[in-house]
């Protein structure tokens, strides 16, 4: 019995030691992923239509979280609006508690709960400790009935101030933690500003801090060349737009490519390189037609 007890303790520590944790707002090259998106707002345009914006979070090809933003600007009965963030493919968004929406309503079909988003200040703590859903959490809403004596609904403490929302991925090795920093959140709409997260552990100890990788030019009108001034050749390529969205995907088996990205808008993209020797180099790339 007493063996079973230290095996399990031994377990317990080794699944924890592969859990992270990174503070709203805060970044280190070395261990984290982070991108900057440039201003994104999140609107829909015109009454009784949404928005939304999804994001890969640690750009490995598979989104993570929607951020929506629905509703009306014309006042009515039976009309919902708000901002709200749903995590997607294994990610979990923090809250702060669930709020029981039209409890004394004379309908129960109307009763109906939500989760209310965790709002973080900055250089606050991320890690399992939080409140942790797999559903959709709200930054803001208002629901409406003709039933209720009263409206149903919640305003965000971060409104038109800037604030973060934390965000995990739950993998089968890992736990990823993320932060994403948002403001002006109203009724319809938000702005989203930047996001990070850990890496994988497997990864951090791959990741090539003196990269012997270069790209050039840089910025370029579409075409450009990635050289490996190492013995080591690139195993494959993989480019991300500012979303974490995947854009170009190239396996290879040379020192030295060239690439026509020419296809690709005006804006900035997170270049993955993979060497042989499985180093991985990030490196931002700007695309800048004439």
């Amino acid at each position: 019995m007493k063996s079973f007890i230290i095996i399990a303790l031994f377990l317990v520590f080794i699944i924890q030691s592969f859990a992270q944790d990174i503070n709203s707002g805060v970044w280190n090259s070395d261990c984290n992923y982070h991108n900057y998106i440039d201003n994104v707002v999140v609107k829909p345009l015109g009454n009784n239509l949404m928005d939304s914006l999804l994001v890969d979070l640690n750009a490995d090809g598979i989104l993570d979280i929607r951020i929506t933003a629905y509703g009306s600007e014309t006042s009515q009965w039976g009309m919902k609006s708000g901002v709200s963030m749903e995590g997607i493919n294994q990610c979990q968004i923090a809250f702060l508690r669930e709020d029981t929406c039209f409890s004394d309503d004379i309908i129960p079909e109307f009763v109906f709960t939500k989760y209310i988003g965790k709002e973080l200040g900055y250089n606050e703590l991320i890690d399992s400790a939080l409140l942790w859903t797999d559903t959709t959490v709200a930054l803001n809403y208002g629901d409406y009935s003709i039933f209720s004596n009263y409206n149903c609904s919640y305003y965000s403490q971060i409104g038109n101030d800037t604030g973060y929302v934390a965000a995990r991925i739950i993998e089968s090795t890992d736990t990823l933690y993320a932060w994403i920093k948002i403001s002006n959140v109203g009724a319809l709409s938000c702005v989203i500003y930047s996001y990070a997260c850990t890496n994988k552990t497997s990864s951090i100890k791959n990741v090539n801090k003196e990269s012997s990788i270069s790209i050039y030019p840089n910025p370029t009108n579409g075409n450009i060349s990635i050289v490996n001034n190492n013995a080591n050749k690139i195993k494959a390529i993989r480019i991300y737009d500012c979303v974490g969205k995947l854009q170009f995907d190239k396996s290879a088996s040379e020192s030295e490519l060239s690439i026509d990205l020419s296809h690709l808008s005006n804006g900035m993209y997170f270049v993955n390189i993979e060497s042989m020797d499985e180093k991985i180099t990030i490196e931002k790339l700007i695309i800048k037609k004439e």
